[in-house]
């Protein structure tokens, strides 16, 4: 280990995960890329044959990527270290041995502590204290809801059009909300999730610029009901679960996984939003048991306030895939707290008239609907599913929603006409 890169520098920061560096915290350069990581985003690689006296440090990526290409002999010893500990036993890999990608789900040794998160985040949430209408101008409204008013708007100097967030603070429970979202939004950058631009406190509200999209799923299941193709639910699935995959790695759960908080970009983009709800899970603290989200998208784990990790987000996608099929989750003529109460009891829900379906999609939906979430499977294995490698292209992706705006607008034209 380069001692320049183990013992100096203090206040830099893993290039992955931002964790800041004290003087005395051991750091990682990858012999790839040549970044600095922590020893939770990085791993070192004993020789094979002159491994008491000889390593090699990579990122977790850039090993990944020498592994692919036949750069790494599968029986390399490798010594992946939790944050702080120190190093552990050598193990052998081989040939038979699942993808690190594969089993990063399950694995709960590398998680962060609270002390660590509480850091991460403090350095994230960045508050500006000006007018954001100096910095916008808006032009229209999106919605109105109970978290807040949602407008489109564009930037004054750089024409950027974006989605501008407003809510009007009124506990600190509240602010503490926004301000979790924001920090997570933040530390989450990935091509499936919403970009968070900006954010600001100003007149005892808080205005959070992200980026702006077509419309949300919600839009596009009610217009289209009955009509929306398999390889097209695929394609969309198969987006949420690249997000989630992503999210679930980091060891972070979403907790409202809906229609409503999924959105379309016009070039067939699909990301995840609303992170209100969302938690990280730590090292004091790897799972949860407070009851949040949506009713009719909820897993049973959550309605009974048992503890759960990351897998209730895959009950909310099987739910929202069933949605997407149907116009409607199941049970939705039933009230929010009768569905809660009811739900540990309830059947797996399943597609009507499954005959209509393809087998891959009845099993991709019983595999996200398993109540007990030990048995339920995985983000990573999801994406392997035949029923998402049946997905159609974006290119097809965003054809359909051309056609959709097409038939929007000869719709709304005939309005008028009449």
């Amino acid at each position: 280990m380069d001692p320049f890169t183990t013992h100096s520098r203090r206040g830099s920061e893993c290039t992955n995960c931002h964790y800041e560096f004290t003087f005395f915290s051991k750091k990682r350069k990858c012999k790839v890329c040549k970044k600095i990581f922590c020893r939770r985003c990085s791993l070192t690689v004993k020789h094979n044959v002159l491994w008491p006296f000889k390593s090699y440090q990579f990122c977790s990526p850039c090993y990944q990527c020498r592994r692919q290409e036949g750069h790494l002999s599968y029986n390399c010893r490798v010594s992946p270290e939790p944050n702080g500990d120190m190093e552990s036993q050598l193990v052998r890999l081989d040939t038979d041995s699942p993808c690190l990608e594969e089993s990063d789900d399950e694995n709960l040794a590398d998680l962060i502590s609270s002390k660590q998160y509480k850091r991460l985040m403090k350095s994230k949430i960045k508050l500006s204290l000006k007018d954001p209408l100096s910095e916008y101008v808006i032009t229209s409204q999106i919605g109105d809801g109970g978290s807040g008013s949602v407008f489109r708007a564009t930037h004054k100097k750089t024409g950027r059009e974006v989605a501008l967030k407003r809510v009007k603070v009124t506990a600190k429970e509240q602010k503490n909300q926004i301000l979790n979202e924001i920090g997570l939004l933040q530390i989450s950058k990935h091509e499936n999730i919403i970009e968070c631009y900006k954010a600001f406190e100003h007149k005892n509200e808080i205005w959070v610029a992200l980026e702006c999209m077509k419309c949300n799923l919600t839009a596009l299941i009610k217009e289209n009901y009955g009509k929306i193709p398999e390889n097209i639910i695929a394609y969309i699935c198969g987006e949420i679960l690249k997000g989630l995959s992503w999210l679930h790695q980091e060891h972070r759960i979403h907790r409202d996984i809906k229609s409503d908080n999924v959105l379309l970009s016009s070039d067939g983009y699909v990301k995840l939003n609303d992170f209100g709800f969302s938690v990280q899970l730590t090292s004091d603290n790897s799972s949860r048991t407070t009851i949040v989200g949506t009713p009719y998208w909820m897993a049973p784990e959550v309605a009974e306030g048992k503890h759960y990790d990351m897998k209730c987000d895959i009950w909310s996608l099987g739910i929202l895939a069933i949605e997407i099929a149907q116009g409607d989750p199941p049970f939705i003529n039933e009230s929010p707290m009768k569905v809660m109460n009811c739900l540990p009891q309830l059947p797996e829900p399943q597609l009507e008239g499954q005959n209509k379906w393809s087998f891959s999609f009845t099993n991709f939906i019983s595999e996200c609907l398993k109540k007990n979430p030990f048995e339920r499977a995985t983000a990573s294995m999801l994406k392997k599913h035949t029923f998402i490698r049946n997905a159609c292209t974006i290119h097809e992706f965003k054809q359909f929603l051309l056609e959709w705006d097409c038939l929007r607008s000869e719709m709304a034209q005939e309005a008028c006409n009449n």
